[in-house]
């Protein structure tokens, strides 16, 4: 109890919890040697992490995945049994901001282990916090914890199909799944669920935060489960991008491509997108025309040929005609990248040549760009 103890000693532990995880990290190997000696390390971390000082709380949230990662390679990962737990639902919100930050790196070291799902829960009481700095530190780094959750190593930069393996534990059913399947893939990402059902707390937010949420959906996509996909996601995706800034609109017709193509059922796909060609190709303001080229570039870039032609063409190509010069200026800067994929098409001469004689003098400089780049 440190409201019993003189100001050195208080100054005292305040040090030595600024410290703590050097000393493990640097004398581990010596402390795990003589059960005593561990025994007393383990219960000074448990006693700083529920003492009565913040300050204190919050260096050990700080250090919490180097002391993490060290007691796992000393193969004592069971003594930090509740602590991580005790720090994601600390009264002090800077002790939780702080362990949200590097919950990431916790997981990490933890991923394969029985304290998983221990972490799992710490990070679901994160992300769904009270406080919005806490939920955004936690959020920053989500796509690595799904990549982590579904035994998938990390792509940099890229976006891939799960292998066919992932695909078929994705369409079964939970009874489906067999005894002795591995504690990875989408059945473990389902621990996630009270994060996907909290998706609309997240998307009302900053539109920094709105952007960043889906930043890392669009990373971590391919490991969320179908159920999930067509119930919580594309819903606040779309959501987001109609009731935000165009920065948010952008990454949100991102992570939507690449939402309808993680989704097997073609009946729930289509059902998508039939909403998204009548409510933004066809929309009656302009940048909901806008934001689908957005979400038709996007699609391009993870589609098929074939596919995205039988999906968006028709509702794109008709755009050439629309009356605002903003759209028909992106969709002709938009079509040069898709020309590959749509220059068989019927009336893609016809869309090229509304383009080339439009009274825009910037959209017409472009539809000839476009015809001789053909």
């Amino acid at each position: 109890d440190l409201r019993t103890v003189d100001n050195d000693t208080y100054a005292m532990l305040e040090t030595f919890a600024e410290v703590y995880a050097f000393f493990v990290v640097a004398a581990g190997e010596h402390l795990a040697a003589d059960q005593a000696s561990w025994t007393t390390t383990t219960l000074a971390l448990r006693r700083m992490v529920t003492c009565n000082g913040p300050t204190v709380r919050h260096w050990c949230a700080f250090s919490m995945p180097a002391i993490a990662l060290t007691f796992v390679k000393l193969g004592k990962p069971d003594r930090l049994k509740g602590v991580v737990l005790a720090l994601a639902t600390d009264v002090d919100v800077e002790t939780r901001a702080t362990l949200a930050a590097g919950i990431h790196e916790v997981l990490r070291s933890v991923k394969s282990l029985q304290l998983r799902d221990e972490t799992v829960k710490s990070v679901c009481s994160l992300m769904t916090d009270l406080n919005n700095q806490v939920r955004q530190n936690a959020l920053a780094n989500f796509s690595e914890m799904l990549h982590l959750l579904a035994g998938v190593e990390r792509a940099d930069g890229g976006f891939s199909i799960p292998p066919p393996a992932l695909q078929q534990q994705q369409q079964r059913k939970p009874d489906d799944v067999p005894v002795a399947a591995a504690p990875s893939g989408p059945n473990e990402v389902m621990k996630f669920s009270p994060v996907f059902h909290q998706l609309n707390l997240l998307s009302q937010e900053s539109w920094r935060t709105q952007q960043l949420l889906a930043d890392q959906l669009a990373d971590g996509m391919v490991f969320i489960p179908q159920d999930i996909l067509c119930d919580n996601v594309a819903p606040v995706l779309f959501q987001m991008a109609r009731e935000s800034t165009y920065l948010v609109r952008k990454s949100s017709m991102k992570a939507l491509a690449r939402c309808l193509r993680c989704i097997s059922d073609t009946r729930r796909r289509d059902h998508i997108v039939r909403h998204f060609r009548t409510e933004w190709a066809r929309g009656k303001v302009y940048w909901t025309r806008l934001a689908f080229i957005d979400g038709c570039a996007a699609a391009y870039d993870v589609f098929s040929r074939r596919l995205f032609r039988s999906l968006f063409s028709a509702e794109l190509l008709e755009l050439a005609g629309d009356p605002v010069a903003n759209v028909k200026l992106r969709l002709a800067t938009a079509l040069c990248a898709m020309m590959p994929a749509l220059h068989k098409e019927g009336n893609f001469a016809a869309a090229v040549d509304k383009l080339c004689s439009d009274k825009d003098p910037q959209v017409a400089m472009e539809g000839r760009r476009l015809l001789e780049a053909m």
